[in-house]
């Protein structure tokens, strides 16, 4: 294939999701490439670092602060204090999140696996938002971290010297390794085919 000018978009909080073999028509930008094509160009998505929500914020375009991860960021101080406590710490973070996508495989699966009042409610609110599940968008965040609480075998873990950083500017809410910091246990990764067993059976009411 010959090379062909490209025209750049750059996107935040992971919206910049690549073409799929499977369905590409469902994603967001897939008219625009299609467009762009049809007149020798390639469209090419790029995420912008740290520019939104779970990801990193940002106050403003091109702000200074690109490190804090949002809860972190909307304080700092708490987060410090409990960084401080002698409180055993675990973080779940988007090292461990990523291997849990939110995929259309499970939502078919779960489509045909809901026997109780609670995985049914839990279904419609995915079908809600089935063409965001089904562009690849969403992770499994915060149920992760809750199952990781449950059955620690999902996920494995290393632990850092960490400290969050509470002072005002640039990099206030930035989780960072510091050898005076607290001993922190972070899960790096996480088995997806035993948490989406572990969801399932739990919605469905056949743990014991």
């Amino acid at each position: 294939m010959d090379p062909r000018p490209a025209v750049l978009i750059t996107t935040r909080y992971w919206r910049a999701i690549a073409f799929g073999e499977d369905r590409p028509e469902y994603q967001n930008s897939f008219p625009m490439a299609c467009h762009l094509w049809q007149y020798g160009y390639t469209l090419v998505l790029c995420d912008a670092r740290g520019s939104g929500a779970s990801f990193g914020t940002r106050e403003i375009e091109l702000s200074a602060n690109e490190f804090a991860e949002w809860n972190f960021y909307i304080d700092p101080q708490a987060a410090a204090l409990v960084f401080k406590s002698s409180a055993p710490l675990t973080l779940v973070p988007l090292d461990a999140t990523n291997h849990v996508p939110l995929s259309i495989e499970f939502y078919n699966r779960f489509e045909v696996d809901r026997t109780t009042s609670v995985a049914e409610f839990v279904f419609q609110v995915l079908a809600a938002q089935e063409d965001k599940v089904r562009s690849g968008w969403y992770f499994f965040w915060d149920p992760l971290a809750a199952a990781v609480a449950r059955d620690e075998e999902l996920a494995t873990f290393q632990e850092f010297s960490l400290e969050v950083v509470d002072a005002e500017g640039p990099e206030s809410g930035w989780t960072r390794k510091s050898e005076t910091g607290s001993r922190v246990r972070v899960a790096l990764t996480a088995d997806r085919e035993h948490f989406e067993s572990l969801l399932l059976d739990t919605l469905n009411g056949r743990l014991p």
